[in-house]
């Protein structure tokens, strides 16, 4: 989760506690996969690099009050309630 962090969104992270895995299914080229995300609550160490070009459309930090703001998938919500909850 840390590489993959580091790699996509050019921040260096340490994590804080994992949060909640998410699971789904999705179609490419006709083949069924089923995916599990595993989420962690992490805070920021060190800018390292840059967003990854055609993978992070925008890469930033909010203000806790202003969350619900810039989120804009269901799912993203359900994350932002667990970690409320947490």
């Amino acid at each position: 989760a840390l590489r993959e962090v580091q790699e996509e969104t050019g921040w260096l992270c340490k994590v804080v506690r994992p949060l909640s895995d998410v699971s789904y299914f999705f179609v490419r080229d006709g083949v069924r996969y089923h995916k599990t995300v595993r989420w962690f609550v992490m805070e920021p160490v060190e800018k390292t690099g840059k967003p990854m070009e055609g993978e992070i459309l925008d890469c930033r930090w909010v203000a806790p009050g202003e969350i619900k703001t810039v989120l804009s998938y269901p799912t993203d919500m359900k994350l932002l309630e667990q970690l409320a909850l947490s």
